[in-house]
C-alpha cells in the first residue's frame, strides 16, 4: 500500500496549449500601440506643422509650398479649418493661405460657407467672389449645399458678382425652387440683378 499515490496527491492535468497564445497577448499590446503611432503620424504631426506654418508663417505663396504645394496645402488647411476652435488660430489667415491654392482651395472655401462663425463664411464669400471664373463656378455649386446659410450666401453673392456670374444662371435657376425661402428670394434678385447690370451695358 505503500507504494501507491493517493488521489490527493495525483498533480492535475496540464490545461491545453492554446497555439498562438504568445501571439494573441502579444497582439493585445502592439495593436494599440500601432494605431496610436498611426494616429500621431498621419493626424496629429501634419496637424500640429499646418498650425505652425499658420501661425508662424505670412499669407504668401512660400508658406504654401512649405505645406507641400497647392493640393497638399488646401488638403490639409482644410483639415485645420475643420478641428475644434480651442485648437486652431488665425482662421482667417487659413481662408486666405486656401485662397492662394487657387483652384485645390475651393472646396475648403465653400464648406467654410456654412461654418457656424459669420465672420469665418463672410471671409469665404470674400475670397471666392474674387476668385474668378473659378470662384463663380463654385458659389454656383454651393446653391446645392446642404447648408442653407451657404446656399443664401452663394446666391446674394452671385448677385453682388452682377454680369461676371452670368454662367451661375442654370443654378440660380434652379434654386428658385428651394426648400427655403430666404434662398429662393436671393436667388430671384441675382438673377434680376444680372439682368439689370447687363442690360445697363
Amino acid at each position: 500500500m505503500g507504494g501507491m499515490v493517493s488521489e490527493d496527491k495525483r498533480e492535475a492535468p496540464e490545461a491545453p496549449q492554446i497555439p498562438g497564445g504568445g501571439i494573441l497577448r502579444w497582439a493585445r499590446w502592439l495593436l494599440p500601440a500601432a494605431a496610436l503611432t498611426w494616429l500621431g503620424f498621419f493626424i496629429v504631426l501634419p496637424f500640429l506643422e499646418t498650425r505652425n506654418a499658420v501661425h508662424t508663417w505670412t499669407v504668401s505663396e512660400a508658406t504654401i509650398e512649405h505645406l507641400g504645394g497647392p493640393e497638399e496645402a488646401a488638403a490639409r488647411l482644410g483639415r485645420y479649418l475643420r478641428m475644434p476652435r480651442c485648437l486652431t488660430g488665425k482662421r482667417a489667415d487659413a481662408l486666405l493661405l486656401l485662397g492662394l491654392c487657387g483652384k485645390p482651395g475651393v472646396p475648403g472655401l465653400v464648406r467654410a460657407l456654412g461654418d457656424e462663425e459669420k465672420w469665418v463664411r463672410v471671409e469665404a464669400v470674400a475670397i471666392l467672389a474674387a476668385m474668378r471664373p473659378g470662384g463663380v463656378a463654385a458659389l454656383a455649386r454651393a446653391l446645392a449645399d446642404g447648408n442653407p446659410q451657404a446656399r443664401l450666401l452663394a446666391a446674394v453673392t452671385l448677385g453682388e458678382i452682377g454680369p461676371e456670374a452670368k454662367s451661375a444662371i442654370p443654378a440660380l435657376e434652379a434654386a428658385l425652387g428651394d426648400r427655403d425661402e430666404a434662398v429662393r428670394f436671393a436667388a430671384a434678385e441675382a438673377l434680376k440683378k444680372i439682368g439689370q447690370r447687363e442690360a445697363s451695358k
